[in-house]
């Protein structure tokens, strides 16, 4: 009989963006979870499709759970972006939150080592 497959409710992973010539404790790390079918439905508004990342921020922000790293600074006030809501919300942030798109949008729950 064979093994039934194995599905992984998320994980760690650590972008490029910003990481290059850090320490491994340095880096920018995002935990993850996948998003249930019906979830994703809830997100979804049909009228904005093909017209805005209104839809793909809502799901980054879902997914992103932890955020280890990350700081803005703005004059003198520092905000840590913990996790998904903060790194969509924030200024400046839209290239690291695209590379997580394109990373998480293509990824598998299904656990490859199992």
């Amino acid at each position: 009989m064979a093994s039934p497959i194995k599905v992984v409710m998320g994980g760690t992973l650590i972008p490029d963006y910003g990481n290059e010539g850090r320490s491994d404790d340095e880096k920018i790390q995002v935990t993850y979870r996948f998003l249930s079918f019906a979830e994703q439905q809830e997100l979804l508004d049909p009228s904005k499709l093909g017209t805005s990342m209104a839809y793909e921020s809502k799901v980054i922000a879902k997914m992103i759970t932890k955020i280890e790293n990350l700081e803005v600074q703005e004059g003198n006030e520092v905000r840590a972006i913990t996790d998904g809501d903060a790194l969509v919300s924030e200024p400046g942030l839209d290239v690291l939150a695209k590379e997580l798109w394109l990373t998480l949008r293509t990824m598998s729950a299904v656990d490859k080592k199992k």
